[in-house]
């Protein structure tokens, strides 16, 4: 798996290329690790926020896939967006 390259692309603050490979990536197992290491007033605090509508939409569609799993992590990214 590639969660280096998107662990290395958020500490870049490259917020929209790194979620972009974690969610081709189809796992939400990646998307749910990245969330884990961005901190969320970084990506959300600025207006307009560092992520697009259109990737904000995909994200939220991917984790809401199985909201059983990881509940703390998806909820958390929910309620700052």
């Amino acid at each position: 798996m590639c969660w280096g390259c998107g662990g290395r692309l958020s500490e870049e603050e490259n917020y929209e290329e790194a979620f972009n490979k974690a969610l081709t990536m189809s796992d939400v197992g990646v998307v749910t690790w990245l969330i884990q290491q961005v901190d969320p007033s970084k990506v959300f605090s600025c207006s307009p926020p560092k992520l697009s509508q259109a990737l904000l939409l995909s994200l939220s569609q991917q984790l809401g896939c199985d909201l059983e799993s990881d509940t703390q992590v998806r909820g958390f990214s929910l309620d700052t967006t």
